[in-house]
């Protein structure tokens, strides 16, 4: 295989593409299940649905370390259905962040609004730095309180502010022993002291690291858009074959179309694309460093903008990424082509 791989598909069709027993390590992010700005990727089940965990199961190697993100409400479900399928839970690693997005209602609207009054006009935008799926400035509304039942409630909301994230640690069945598991499959073993990017480790596997959850990692790309003109004309269908590409997306970057390609589809616009979702590039080489031995081979089914790809080759070690949006490729491409990164101390 290359240094990095990305396919561009349904993450469910892993275990029919890929060779059985072949990845040193899962490193991935999936949907939370949260319903992420409204967006259907982020509420598809996938993420607590056994089935798919037992598919990147039969494609990792005995002993293999799997590194899942997951939401701090719903990660239960998402290690129970890891569990179900076959993983062997065995620890967990905490995220730390100074910068979460407080995406609660606040007391003051909610009693406003509560009151009849138009919550409309009490929203003042201001730029509170980081990036977004659309721009590198984020925006958050702040609200002033109109009634005086409000202003008693100011500075409450409706949850706390988000300020770290799990990281379920789950490995594959060993083959034996750790000993035979490691000297036939080189996998399993976790470095006693990893350099790669943390702040001073607590006892045991627990690596605290001190980041940001928004920032500089998020790659933008302004990209010409195509549309298909009919998702189901057999050159269509066969042109998306040749590429690599799913048939059935509403848009495609032009990059990523040849002149034949090109030829079945209309123009739709321009677009700056960025992804919703980035994990900063130093916590993923960390994980990388930790899960997967040197020179070995990282999955990342739910590739996103290439991150953990990234990470991986800074590294030395390989990659397979699955991506099934394919307005995310050209991120992708941006940070391959990114020289390899020095890390700080």
């Amino acid at each position: 295989m290359d240094p990095a791989e990305v396919w561009n598909m349904d993450a469910r069709r892993i275990p029919g593409c890929l060779p059985p027993e072949s990845m040193h390590a899962v490193v991935t992010d999936p949907p939370y299940e949260l319903g992420f700005g409204g967006r259907a990727w982020d509420r598809q089940g996938i993420a607590f649905d056994p089935a798919f965990w037992a598919g990147l199961l039969k494609v990792t190697r005995p002993g293999g370390i799997l590194l899942a993100f997951g939401a701090r409400r719903l990660w239960h479900r998402m290690v129970c259905a890891v569990e179900d399928a076959g993983w062997e839970p065995v620890d967990q690693i905490a995220w730390l962040f100074d910068d979460g997005m407080d995406t609660s209602e606040t007391a003051p609207h909610a009693l406003d609004r509560e009151a009849g009054v138009d919550v409309k006009e009490g929203r003042v935008r201001a730029d509170s730095g980081g990036g977004t799926y659309a721009r590198r400035v984020r925006y958050r509304d702040r609200y002033r309180p109109r009634t005086d039942a409000a202003r008693a409630w100011e500075g409450f909301s409706s949850g706390l502010r988000p300020a770290w994230e799990p990281i379920l640690v789950a490995r594959a069945p060993r083959d034996g022993t750790f000993g035979h598991t490691l000297a036939v499959w080189g996998t399993g073993a976790f470095p006693a002291v990893s350099d790669a990017v943390s702040d001073v480790p607590l006892p045991g596997r627990s690596w605290w690291y001190g980041g940001h959850a928004h920032g500089a990692d998020r790659p933008v790309v302004d990209a010409s858009l195509a549309a298909p003109r009919n998702p189901k004309d057999p050159r269509w269908l066969g042109a998306c074959d040749r590429l690599g590409l799913v048939p059935d997306a509403k848009a495609y970057p032009a990059s990523v179309l040849d002149a034949g390609a090109l030829a079945l589809t209309r123009p739709a616009g321009r677009r700056r694309l960025a992804h919703p979702t980035v994990k900063p590039l130093a916590l993923m080489r960390h994980l990388v460093a930790l899960a997967c031995p040197a020179g070995g081979l990282v999955l990342d089914p739910f590739a996103g903008s290439g991150t953990t790809l990234q990470a991986a080759l800074d590294e030395g070690r390989r990659a397979v990424g699955v991506e099934a949006d394919p307005l995310f490729l050209p991120l992708i491409d941006r940070r391959l082509d990114t020289p390899v990164q020095t890390m700080l101390a």
